[in-house]
């Protein structure tokens, strides 16, 4: 079979693969020849090959010798055939900003729910379809917004659909954190690490003894800086092992130590 197109190279035994250069959404080409009974399929991209997860790269239709490709990936494979059984490929690549790949990632405190704003490709409605774990399932999109429950700390990632059909990898990195639950609490980090602690029982907790300063801060429920879900404790860890006294206005006290691996 034989297409109009850019430039044309041999990839395997009487198999033509051509190219096409575009900066739409939309591209058409014709068919010169063949045996009739063309049909044409766009590739799949293996997205998370770990988890078997592949997307479509877009959407093919024939009219005749007429084979029209909506575009949802900067690089599309689509796979030509006649009744003979010939294929031929036809590589198409797309300088559309609705298909341009970019690299998302945003680092949030462990504890309490998360909102982003979503922005890319053709804009809404965005849904999600597909998540990298059990605790990263508790997710909605409203509007143009991804949010979350509390997730584990760690690293999560969704993969949004944009209207058209585009998908894009979206990472979420949860800071190290801890639940107290109890009157003592001893941990183990490293100098430098961004750390969060929830106090589970009491309310409006304070620090009675220890080094308090810019570093490190009780939020409380009522916050306006983050929607934390009890009285949070975060802390960037020093260079020695430090302790924490808390007290909360009911008189209940819990005691913190971290611990420096060194």
């Amino acid at each position: 079979m034989d297409f109009p197109a850019e430039d044309t190279h041999q990839i395997a035994d009487d198999v033509q693969a051509y190219t096409i250069h575009t900066d739409e959404l939309t591209v058409s080409f014709d068919i010169f020849s063949g045996a009739g009974g063309y049909t044409a399929q766009v590739m799949e991209n293996d997205y998370i090959p770990s988890r078997q997860i592949t997307i479509p790269g877009g959407m093919a239709r024939i009219e005749g010798k007429t084979v029209t490709v909506d575009l949802l990936d900067d690089v599309v494979d689509v796979v030509v055939s006649d009744r003979s059984g010939a294929e031929s490929h036809v590589y198409i690549y797309s300088s559309h900003p609705a298909v341009q790949h970019f690299s998302w990632s945003k680092c949030v405190p462990y504890g309490g729910p998360t909102k982003s704003t979503i922005d890319f490709g053709a804009g809404e409605p965005y849904r999600i379809v597909y998540y990298s774990d059990m605790n990263a399932a508790d997710a909605s999109m409203e509007g143009s917004m991804l949010k979350t429950g509390a997730l584990l700390p760690g690293s999560h990632w969704y993969l949004i659909r944009d209207c058209r059909g585009t998908v894009r990898k979206f990472d979420l990195d949860v800071r190290q954190g801890y639940d107290i639950e109890e009157e003592s609490l001893t941990v183990q980090a490293q100098a430098g690490d961004r750390l969060t602690f929830l106090f589970k029982f009491g309310k409006e907790w304070k620090v009675t003894e220890g080094e308090t300063g810019p570093e490190m801060f009780v939020y409380h429920t009522d916050s306006v800086h983050d929607d934390f879900v009890c009285d949070t404790f975060v802390v960037t860890v020093g260079t020695e092992t430090a302790s924490w006294t808390f007290r909360d206005r009911e008189g209940h006290q819990t005691a913190l130590t971290i611990e420096i691996i060194r």
